[in-house]
């Protein structure tokens, strides 16, 4: 399959790495030249979390002159993705499709001005970026997708993209699958970066334990999910992914801005009259911190 990767952080390195492993024609388009003439020279390299470590080709491009693909990938932060929309929105013609993986749910807003399918997706996977070129696999996971805009899955797309070592997994509704993914962002990430701990730290510090359930709690009543089911989910992931840093602490850590506007912050333009103290707080402590970070840097 011809595919487009937009982005060339950990995500679009990892992906477009597996993609190209597997057998599809994989473009990766950059924002920086240095890193173009980086992957040209040097390929990606992956330390993997299924299999021994590898170096895969890819050709490269940079944003935003894309070429004509079937597919193509986002895999910005939520930061890019108005940039993104008004390139895709101009350039992309029938038969093309589109995959969002982003954190969050507001990029939803800009897909009525993409003309052709659009999918979404949620990634369970965590990739750590060493370099331009290198990417550790630090857990492995899946990458489920969904129809949000189109009639039809007219690429075949989870089955052309899935492999045992990488899968993708269809799911029927686009809108549950991103509040699912939503609410664990909406409590997992701004608790690990306000207080720099790894996921797994939420379960065994009866503090953060409470801070977690309560945005779970308000998260799950925004989003019409069912609380219980949301806190088991919830719980589940800080498990799975107890020795990871999400993405929210890694941009804090690294003084980039963070993807709380998407993710606390759409909880609480939906929120209407519910009271969301804690969603609330979080949201301004890490808003404080952003700003914090622009006066000192």
């Amino acid at each position: 399959m011809k595919i487009g990767v937009i982005g060339g952080g950990a995500l679009g390195l990892l992906v477009s790495g597996f993609l190209a492993l597997h057998s599809h024609n994989v473009t990766l388009y950059c924002r920086r030249e240095d890193q173009q003439k980086n992957i040209d020279k040097n390929g990606i390299y992956i330390e993997s979390a299924v299999q021994a470590n590898f170096n895969v080709r890819v050709s490269t491009g940079i944003f935003p002159h894309i070429q004509e693909e079937e597919l193509f990938i986002v895999a910005t932060k939520q930061n890019a993705i108005h940039d993104v929309m008004k390139v895709l929105s101009k350039k992309l013609r029938s038969g093309q499709g589109v995959l969002f993986l982003q954190n969050g749910m507001s990029h939803i807003q800009w897909f009525d001005c993409i003309p052709t399918t659009v999918y979404v997706g949620t990634v369970e996977h965590g990739a750590k970026k060493v370099s331009d070129t290198q990417v550790v696999h630090t857990g492995n996971g899946q990458i489920n997708i969904a129809i949000w805009k189109g009639n039809k899955d007219l690429l075949g797309l989870s089955a052309r993209l899935h492999h045992d070592t990488f899968p993708f997994i269809w799911k029927e509704d686009g809108q549950a699958l991103l509040k699912w993914k939503l609410i664990v962002n909406a409590v997992i990430n701004p608790i690990t970066a306000l207080f720099k701990v790894k996921n797994g730290t939420i379960l065994n510090n009866a503090y953060l334990l409470k801070m977690a359930y309560d945005l779970c709690q308000e998260a799950s009543g925004v989003l019409r999910l069912p609380f219980d089911d949301a806190w088991k989910y919830v719980q589940q992931i800080c498990q799975r992914t107890s020795e990871n840093e999400s993405s929210m602490l890694k941009d804090i850590l690294n003084g980039r801005q963070t993807e709380i506007d998407a993710i606390s912050g759409f909880i609480i333009d939906e929120a209407d009259d519910q009271p969301i103290p804690y969603t609330l707080f979080v949201y301004q402590s890490i808003k404080a911190l952003e700003e914090e970070e622009k006066r000192n840097g």
